[in-house]
């Protein structure tokens, strides 16, 4: 802040460039000493001049702080929209701590793309944080999802070659991630099959442990009805 009587004076040490402005979001200490260098540089004298602040001068502009929450919220919603995930039953985090991400203050759009590097229970994306129109930050993010779905479970230890019956299932919410197609086999696809291997109690059914039983055996008599 100049104040002065003199307009030549005045339009000379407003034309004065000390440094320049620091990026959005950091502080930069100009001291007394720095000021007056600039000033004799500029062929101010020093004899008119009252110098009326402290020592140093923090200057600071102002900036958008986007924290790794803030980045997380906008990946989760892209993540459900895209992939048809219920919001109740999956949990997604960050494999790794990302640094807040300071910008100039003015509106952001978040741009999300598959970084093609998915794997079960990983999922990589890409995000380009966009102000007026252009790319100002690139990011490669790195999550870890874990599904969660009702899936039937043994209630007893069933036998080998046994016919599982509807008191022998029961539900539970467990995880699914590594085999979502484990929490969309139905009671009814279970009940009436006979166990291809023993199944212990609290063991997740798999359709490859159970088929339909066996209704002809080898010896069995049987009768063959021919229609033309």
């Amino acid at each position: 802040e100049i104040k002065t009587q003199d307009q030549e004076l005045l339009c000379s040490l407003g034309q004065i460039e000390i440094e320049k402005i620091p990026s959005p979001g950091m502080n930069k200490v100009i001291s007394r000493t720095e000021i007056l260098r600039f000033l004799r540089k500029n062929n101010i004298d020093l004899e008119t001049i009252r110098f009326s602040s402290n020592e140093n001068t923090v200057v600071t502009t102002p900036g958008l702080v986007i924290h790794q929450e803030i980045i997380l919220k906008k990946a989760r919603e892209f993540l459900y929209e895209q992939m048809g995930w219920n919001r109740k039953n999956t949990v997604i985090e960050f494999k790794m701590t990302i640094p807040s991400v300071i910008l100039e203050e003015k509106p952001v759009d978040y741009c999300f793309m598959d970084a093609g590097k998915s794997s079960a229970g990983i999922v990589s994306l890409k995000l380009n944080l966009i102000q007026d129109e252009i790319i100002v930050r690139s990011l490669n993010l790195c999550f870890s999802v874990r599904i969660y779905g009702n899936v039937w479970v043994a209630a007893r230890d069933i036998e080998k070659k046994e016919i599982i019956r509807k008191e022998d299932l029961c539900q539970e919410l467990r995880d699914v991630t590594l085999n979502p197609s484990l929490s969309g086999l139905t009671s009814e696809g279970i009940v009436g099959k006979s166990a291809l291997r023993n199944i212990s109690r609290g063991n997740v059914f798999m359709e490859k442990w159970i088929d339909f039983p066996l209704l002809v055996r080898k010896g069995h008599r049987v009768e063959l009805i021919c229609q033309i």
